[in-house]
Formats: C-alpha cells, sequence, structure tokens
C-alpha cells in the first residue's frame, strides 16, 4: 500500500460554548500525499511555458509528474 502520509487537515468533533454538540463527527481530512500533490500542481501550472519551451503536456503526465513529487515529498519526510 502506497504511504499517504496521514491525514493533512483532521478535525475532531467539537462542543460549543454552551456544551451542545455542533460537530460530534470527526473528519479524517484529505490524504497529505493529495496535499502535496496539488501544491506540486499549482506550482507546475504556474510556470510551465517558462519551463517547457511551449511543450504541451497532457493533465494526466502533470497529475503523474505531481504524485511523484508527492511521493518524493513523503519519502523526505520519513528520513531521520
Amino acid at each position: 500500500m502506497k504511504n499517504d502520509g496521514g491525514p493533512a487537515f483532521p478535525v475532531a468533533g467539537f462542543v460549543s460554548p454552551y456544551d451542545q454538540q455542533i460537530d460530534p463527527w470527526p473528519t479524517p481530512g484529505m490524504p497529505l500525499r493529495d496535499w502535496f500533490a496539488g501544491k506540486a500542481l499549482i506550482g507546475l501550472t504556474s510556470s510551465i511555458r517558462a519551463c517547457t519551451d511551449g511543450e504541451d503536456y497532457s493533465p494526466e503526465q502533470m497529475a503523474e509528474y505531481c504524485y511523484e513529487c508527492a511521493d518524493a515529498m513523503l519519502a523526505e519526510r520519513d528520513k531521520p
């Protein structure tokens, strides 16, 4: 199973100041791997024309590259 880095933005259930539960269901958040890939996509799409000499890349190629970047970030994060 691929390392997804765990949850990026988990949210526990919380209680209002009047002791009434507003949101009793915790939310696991998105996987950190997806968060990293999304950040890589922002950088890639903002600079792709400047870095590629006008060569076009398919969305599939860009997604693959972004997840490769995310996997590299997770691997680097796991190093001591």
